[in-house]
This record gives C-alpha cells, sequence and structure tokens, in this order.
C-alpha cells in the first residue's frame, strides 16, 4: 500500500510527538528527584582549598549525576539566604559538602591567622595552614563532630558518606 502525503504527515507527526513526549519524560524524571530532596533553609558548609566556609541557603535540592569522569557526583542547586537568583554546584572532591538543616549554625574554624604588622606598618594577613593541608579536614571534623554531639543538629547531606566515584 502506497503512502500518500496524508499518512506521511502523520507518520512524522507522531515521530515528533514521541520524541517530545521522551523528552519530557526524562525532564519530569529528573525534575522530581529534585522535588524529592527539595528543602526549606539550611547550612552549607562548602570545602574550598583553604578549609570550609559556611553559607546559608534556602528551596535547595540535590542529586546525584554525571559530570565529567565521575559517575555519581553531586548536584546542588540552592538560593543563599537574602537572595533571589538560584545557583548551581557540582561537588566531584570528597569531604567537601555538608548540609545541616535550619539556619544560625556556627562558623567552621577559622581560615586566616592573626594580622601581624610589619616595622613599615604594613598589615600582614596569611592562612594558618597550607593550601589543601589535610589539617583542614581534620580540624573540620572534629568541630562537626562536637557540635553535632552538643546541639542535636540534624545532618541532610554529608559527601563523606558518599563517595564519588570515577567512572
Amino acid at each position: 500500500m502506497p503512502y500518500t502525503l496524508n499518512t506521511a504527515i502523520r507518520i512524522s507527526g507522531a515521530i515528533l510527538i514521541q520524541r517530545r513526549l521522551t523528552t519530557l519524560m526524562r525532564w519530569l524524571a529528573t525534575t522530581s528527584k529534585y522535588l524529592n530532596n527539595m528543602k526549606n533553609i539550611a547550612t552549607m558548609y562548602l570545602q574550598d582549598l583553604w578549609g570550609y566556609r559556611r553559607t546559608e541557603i534556602q528551596d535547595f535540592s540535590w542529586s546525584f549525576v554525571e559530570h565529567a569522569q565521575y559517575a555519581n557526583a553531586i548536584r546542588l542547586q540552592y538560593v543563599e539566604r537574602g537572595k533571589r537568583k538560584p545557583q548551581v554546584i557540582i561537588v566531584t572532591g570528597a569531604p567537601g559538602l555538608v548540609i545541616l538543616d535550619g539556619w544560625d549554625h556556627p562558623d567552621p574554624p577559622p581560615t586566616f591567622a592573626p594580622i601581624k604588622e610589619t616595622k613599615a606598618a604594613a598589615k600582614v594577613m596569611g592562612t594558618r595552614r597550607l593550601a589543601c593541608d589535610p589539617e583542614w579536614n581534620c580540624e573540620f571534623w572534629a568541630f562537626l563532630k562536637g557540635y553535632l554531639a552538643g546541639s542535636g543538629a540534624k545532618l541532610l547531606l554529608d559527601s563523606k558518606e558518599h563517595p564519588i566515584k570515577q567512572k
């Protein structure tokens, strides 16, 4: 049976609809992962070269995604407290991310040493340790363990418990 122009249009339209439905289903599956992990407010401790920094966040969600050479990196979408623009980070290093429920948790141990004044009236400020020193992690985890034990704060996400693997 030869195809007419109308039949060809119906078939190509059906293929197009099927592709759009497939794309929509993928988007819904991805979005539902985010919505399942959607929380209201939290405090994020994120590792950088010189220890950890604290950021209070809201309207956040996380998921485990493939990223570059990593099979299960952590994708975190959030809005900083007092701001409106959403941000996205992908954490590939471990242990680099801790999220506690609620705001007003304490600052992590300080990054910088006390300021020193020289004879030339210049002020010199430096970090307490070298970049990427393993002592930053030891100090932070001791601080966090003591804080969690004493305060009863709820730990939502700990990248230490989720090892990031390469493909």
